[in-house]
């Protein structure tokens, strides 16, 4: 769908306040979606814009959040239909007995084409892991993915994680507290990363120390939703992967829906590394997070991705 074809509102983007673009509503079940502002949980936005969820018979409202942690309790606590995470906040909710199941991935970590890294000014002495013993390590959440990826790189290439520090700062502070000397080390993602990397120097890729390739996210509705509504369910799992599929193979359109959700101007979106969107939800890559968090005690048990995933009433 053009923008020219919106005509009422059926997508509220919300940063702090709602801000609320018009679309055309379809007739058929209203769905509710919390999703947040970042290349990896942007497909719903693109299946509204493009008409995909009204095709599908579905009427949406995308709700999106600058940032994830409010979305977890928002479909929990019934709020929301259908939210988005990382694979490690879904594993401990799930350890901890939520009632939730994932329906589909967002996009793929591929080591040839990382979207994140770990950055070091550039006069720093730090030139591998070992020389970050008894430093401080910038990420954006603590003992989320970064944070462990960065232990288990750190253990797999001759440091000691056990002697590191780890300090919650926002990507977009992360700059002045390299360059300043708070931290010795910061996990940039983009849209930052293209932005700093002419200033600083990259140390590493630790996401290569999960695995050569996994999902970042995957979008989830609770076990209640989808005994109750399967068919939606199904209907918006496949919505997923066709916005996946068509942002792959529409990087200029994508550019464009990307810069407005994040309020960024369309060059420098153009510009930056740019992730791939996944074909389907596989065990196999929701997996290596999980076995991560469960190296360094995030997961109290192994747990099993596929136990995560739901499975159609039809396909059991």
């Amino acid at each position: 769908m053009k923008r020219s074809r919106f005509v009422r509102g059926s997508l509220a983007v919300a940063f702090g306040s709602p801000f609320v673009c018009n679309a055309a509503s379809a007739a058929g079940p209203q769905v509710r979606f919390i999703t947040v502002a970042s290349e990896s949980g942007v497909a719903p936005v693109y299946a509204a814009d493009e008409g995909m969820f009204r095709s599908a018979g579905l009427d949406v409202t995308v709700t999106q959040l600058a940032n994830g942690g409010s979305v977890l309790p928002a479909v929990i606590g019934g709020s929301a239909d259908f939210g988005v995470s990382n694979p490690i906040s879904l594993a401990t909710a799930f350890a901890r007995g939520a009632p939730i199941a994932c329906i589909a991935a967002t996009v793929y970590y591929r080591k040839d084409s990382a979207t994140s890294l770990l950055m070091v000014a550039k006069e720093s002495p730090v030139r591998n892991a070992h020389d970050l013993n008894g430093k401080t390590i910038a990420v954006n959440g603590l003992r989320n993915t970064p944070q462990l990826s960065i232990q288990a790189w750190l253990d797999a290439n001759g440091g000691d994680s056990t002697t590191v520090k780890f300090a919650e700062v926002s990507f977009f502070e992360m700059g002045a507290a390299l360059l300043s000397g708070r931290v010795d080390a910061a996990f940039f993602a983009e849209p930052m990363l293209s932005e700093v990397r002419s200033q600083l120097r990259v140390l590493g890729d630790p996401y290569t120390a999960i695995g050569p390739q996994f999902i970042t996210g995957a979008f989830f509705t609770t076990l209640a939703y989808a005994a109750e509504h399967p068919d939606i369910v199904s209907r918006v799992a496949a919505v997923l992967r066709q916005a996946g599929a068509w942002a792959n193979t529409h990087p200029h359109e994508t550019a464009m829906i990307l810069a407005r959700v994040e309020k960024l101007d369309v060059n420098r979106v153009e510009k930056m590394a740019r992730s791939r969107y996944a074909d389907q939800l596989r065990a196999s890559d929701l997996q290596p997070p999980l076995d991560v968090a469960l190296k360094y005690g995030v997961l109290k048990a192994p747990l099993s991705a596929s136990a995560m995933i739901w499975t159609p009433p039809n396909a059991r």
